[in-house]
């Protein structure tokens, strides 16, 4: 496996979750304080993560990985996410991308036990979606919008 000191975990919230004290895993809780306003006026998520970018601990040359409250954080998101990070770091090596290059994902919804046959099919339009914007934002200008 990756080394721990390698990596850290870092949860973004509106409020304080207690997740250091909770956990088995040093975890880095970050509480978006209730008066931070953005600079252009983001909310909601947006306003979470541009506050955690200023408080994280990430240095310049760090992979920063960005998941929604929703998402499955399993072994194989791990090893998706290594794969990508490890695959963009060579190409940079040989000078073939610049540094920084962003890697953004589906979100894929009821991989494992359906729960309700008409809320799976809605999903399916959502990841439909999100493959055509994609797709698209890439075909046509080469990086994400």
């Amino acid at each position: 496996g990756l080394p721990r000191e390698r990596w850290e975990v870092e949860v973004v919230t509106d409020n304080s979750m207690g997740l250091p004290e909770r956990t088995r895993v040093g975890v880095l809780e970050v509480v978006v304080p209730s008066k931070y306003k953005c600079p252009n006026g983001g909310k909601f998520k947006a306003r979470a993560l541009h506050f955690a970018t200023s408080a994280s601990s990430a240095r310049p040359h760090d992979w920063i990985i960005h998941m929604d409250e929703e998402t499955r954080f399993t072994t194989d998101t791990v090893a998706h996410v290594l794969e990508h990070c490890l695959k963009e770091h060579k190409l940079w090596r040989a000078k073939l991308t610049p540094y920084g290059n962003i890697g953004q994902g589906v979100i894929v919804y009821n991989t494992t036990v359906i729960e309700s046959t008409l809320c799976a099919l809605a999903d399916t339009i959502r990841v439909g979606d999100d493959f055509g914007k994609f797709a698209l934002q890439y075909r046509m200008f080469g990086d994400p919008l």
